[in-house]
């Protein structure tokens, strides 16, 4: 390894590799992460979408869920966006949801539209690797993953 360069370990929440034969499209994933992070009901604040029609046979679908590649804090004006054990955040102290604009510039910017936003929610919605969709999934469809790349100089 290049001087200066260090090995960092990265976890993020993914669909398993046979996951369009797994899920079944019930959405008890994207139902759980919104409950767990805003206590009502409804799937529309969650952080993890599934997509698809053929409910409940499984086959079709796809997962859409952060993988925290940290370009929404490269891109955020006001440094809100931080790495917390491997996982980016958002610092609601700092995120002022980029209020003179329609979409918040990390929604706008993220690669895999896994960030988005609400008429209801003042800040932007974004995985935070709680892991409550991989341990709820009643099929198993979804898991951890931990990669490492390198970085530094």
């Amino acid at each position: 390894m290049t001087k200066g360069k260090k090995l960092e370990n990265i976890l993020s929440i993914k669909p398993k590799d046979n996951f369009e034969e797994l899920c079944s499209g019930c959405g008890t994933c994207e139902a759980f992460c919104h409950a767990a992070h805003y206590d009502t009901e409804g799937k529309k604040k969650s952080a993890i979408k599934i997509s698809g029609e053929n409910f409940p046979v499984p086959g079709g679908y796809k997962c859409n869920v952060c993988n925290q590649c940290g370009i929404c804090a490269k891109e955020c004006p006001s440094d809100a966006i931080y790495k917390d054990k491997m996982i980016w955040k958002i610092d609601y102290d700092k995120c002022d949801g980029c209020s003179d604009l329609e979409f918040p510039i990390c929604v706008d910017k993220c690669p895999t539209d896994s960030m988005h936003s609400h008429p209801d929610e003042e800040y932007p919605i974004k995985c935070d690797g709680c892991g409550e969709c991989v341990e709820i999934c009643p099929l198993g469809a979804l898991e951890y993953k931990t990669k490492q790349r390198v970085v530094g100089k």
